[in-house]
């Protein structure tokens, strides 16, 4: 049912807000966020419509719900998505409501290998496995908010955006205090390993790496898109033997 995502509850209010005050709202003329222009510089792009600015988090309506291992727990997945928002139409809850449903339905009918990708890993990690449930109890966050608008699955991205938004990132974690952070790809691996630093490793093989910050587990893993047979629903045996690590130290 499409409503459900159309509550702002208190914590999509303050992410809301959050997006507002650093200037990062991906709304038509609300954009003005300060690293705009040396993105653009450092991506040797001159006209702002070839740059695709902003893009809203997900914030899933039971965020803090999901249980692993029978504790309930706050799950935060830290992603590249090279898509942002082309559309400045689809304000902040129709934003919420298109990645509810592309998390939901993407394993019995993927269409799409991130949102895909994504899925299979949380149903991996959660203990109540209805897409339907798992996917409204967690966020997923953009770790670079603009990427250029060049019509192609890759973000293009340059490493100076990913430092550019470091500090929004940071405001995103502490705003969201998460107890599993879970990040795909190397960039968004970088930005948070300064955020969240380790003070002990769990595991680290296959380009996994699992450790602790503080009271957060932070699961590092390869983006979805590149390892994942995501047509056929298959979760790969190293994504498995990695989730279940994180399942036995929560």
């Amino acid at each position: 049912m499409l409503h459900i995502d159309k509550r702002m509850t208190r914590l999509r209010h303050d992410v809301k807000k959050l997006y507002s005050e650093l200037g990062i709202k991906p709304t038509k003329g609300s954009f003005r966020c300060n690293n705009f222009a040396n993105c653009c510089r450092s991506l040797r792009i001159r006209k702002r419509q070839k740059v695709i600015t902003g893009s809203w988090p997900y914030i899933g309506i039971d965020y803090g719900k999901a249980k692993v291992a029978g504790k309930k727990l706050r799950i935060i997945v830290i992603g590249m998505d090279a898509g942002g928002i082309d559309d400045v139409s689809r304000n902040f809850l129709h934003r919420q409501n298109e990645w509810r449903c592309a998390f939901e339905n993407s394993i019995e009918s993927p269409v799409s290998q991130h949102p895909t990708g994504t899925a299979l890993m949380l149903k991996e990690l959660v203990d109540d496995k209805r897409p339907n449930r798992f996917a409204r109890q967690f966020v997923f966050i953009n770790a670079v908010k603009c990427t250029p608008n060049n019509g192609e699955m890759t973000s293009g991205v340059k490493g100076s955006m990913c430092t550019a938004c470091e500090s929004i990132l940071f405001r995103e974690v502490h705003l969201l205090k998460p107890d599993i952070v879970i990040t795909q790809g190397s960039y968004p691996r970088e930005m948070i390993k300064k955020i969240l630093k380790s003070n002990r490793k769990i595991f680290e093989k296959d380009g996994f790496l699992i450790y602790t910050s503080g009271n957060s587990i932070v699961l590092v893993a390869p983006h979805p898109t590149r390892h994942i047979p995501w047509k056929q629903g298959l979760l790969p045996k190293q994504y498995g033997k990695a989730v279940d690590k994180v399942r036995k130290n929560v």
